[in-house]
């Protein structure tokens, strides 16, 4: 896949998600592709007690917060 533009390929879900489940251990509720700006990938993870949603950079993986 790749970015808007044809520029740099964009890294899969499965790879987003387990870059977020290395940050934030929990389980994954949901991946999706955010296009506004930057491509980020918003990742849905439940822990024991609260649900979080990482930011994930599409085109290096890098977590950019939580």
């Amino acid at each position: 896949m790749f970015g808007q533009g044809g520029g740099e390929p964009l890294i899969s879900k499965y790879v987003a998600a387990r870059a977020a489940q290395k940050a934030v251990p929990g389980k994954l509720l949901d991946v999706r592709l955010s296009k506004r700006g930057a491509p980020v990938y918003l990742v849905k993870l439940r822990d024991d007690s609260q649900i979080r949603v990482v930011v994930i950079d599409a085109r290096t993986g890098q977590v950019l917060g939580y």
